[in-house]
């Protein structure tokens, strides 16, 4: 959790550093008064976020967002938390992908890109593998899933220039199959992960939450010609 949050501010203490400071677009901050888009000197081309509930959770996680207009963006989001400890019979285990298509609601002539309330459309899918302790008494559980489709909604609130604050929430169809597993210890390959019985697989299927997001968002701006 703490390298994914460092990363991103490093990215940005770097980018702060490196671009001149005549470069910085202050147009792009939404004023007072409402600023056009012909008024602006620059706009937001892409963004980079980390969704910090479950950075929280220890599910490492980044994503990343194109423009594509005013009014459409498009992004993909990773997630790749790989961790265990054996001793205490917890594991972390979980690489997806996420890609997620949006349209920007509001005045686009005054907002600012990728700013404000959206809704989009989202699928994916990844593998998992949960045990919790002794919350589940050393038995964890292996998978994989599918979002077949996902409606989103969300409000990305502009911080400063370029650090922004996205909430957002999916709901889509995801089905997702997996074994049930106890841990075994002091065998003659050591502690390892035993599945009862192997030929009996379990589905979960419906309409259930495909995310829930605070995401620390750092956008990246494109001076236009005049």
């Amino acid at each position: 959790m703490k390298k994914t949050i460092c990363a991103i501010f490093v990215i940005a203490l770097f980018y702060g550093t490196i671009v001149p400071a005549s470069a910085v677009c202050d147009a792009c901050m939404r004023k007072s008064t409402p600023v056009t888009s012909a008024d602006s000197s620059c706009t937001t081309i892409a963004a980079i976020r980390t969704n910090l509930l479950y950075d929280a959770l220890t599910i490492a996680n980044f994503g990343l967002e194109l423009s594509l207009g005013k009014r459409f963006s498009i992004g993909a989001e990773l997630y790749f938390p790989w961790w265990r400890n054996a001793a205490k019979d917890i594991t972390v285990q979980m690489p997806a992908f996420c890609a997620e298509f949006r349209y920007w609601l509001g005045d686009r002539e005054v907002m600012p890109r990728m700013t404000g309330f959206f809704a989009g459309l989202q699928t994916g899918a990844g593998y998992y593998d949960f045990q919790l302790g002794q919350l589940t008494q050393g038995k964890g559980v292996q998978g994989s899933f599918l979002l077949a489709g996902a409606l989103t909604a969300g409000y990305v609130q502009q911080i400063s220039n370029s650090l922004r604050i996205e909430y957002s929430f999916g709901l889509g169809y995801l089905s997702s199959d997996y074994v049930q597993y106890n841990s075994v210890r002091n065998t003659a390959y050591g502690d390892i992960k035993v599945i009862p019985h192997p030929w009996e697989k379990h589905r979960i299927s419906g309409l259930l939450p495909s995310k829930a997001s605070v995401s620390l968002v750092w956008a990246f701006d494109k001076r236009q010609k005049k």
